[in-house]
């Protein structure tokens, strides 16, 4: 399958070819007239219409060894802690 991600775990890099991946059929779907909603782990691997960051517990500790930063200038901050 050349559009499987089974090969793809969690290290930084793999991250960035899956949201790479998952972008390209976002713009995909946009091009054709069509409103792609994506939630992932990982910053955009290029230019979005509306960045919404999903703040809370969830997020803290969801795989051993690896990190997340928040993106610096979200266009709205959903607040789990407080849900």
């Amino acid at each position: 399958m050349p559009y499987s991600s089974t090969e793809i775990r969690f290290s930084d890099e793999d991250r960035l070819k899956h949201a790479t991946r998952v972008y390209k059929v976002a713009e995909l779907i946009s091009a054709c007239g069509g409103i792609a909603i994506v939630a992932l782990v990982a910053h955009p691997p290029g230019k979005v219409d509306r960045l919404v960051w999903v703040d809370g517990p969830a997020r803290k500790g969801m795989w051993e060894g690896t990190t997340y930063t928040p993106p610096e200038n979200p266009d709205e901050v959903v607040d789990t802690w407080r849900i």
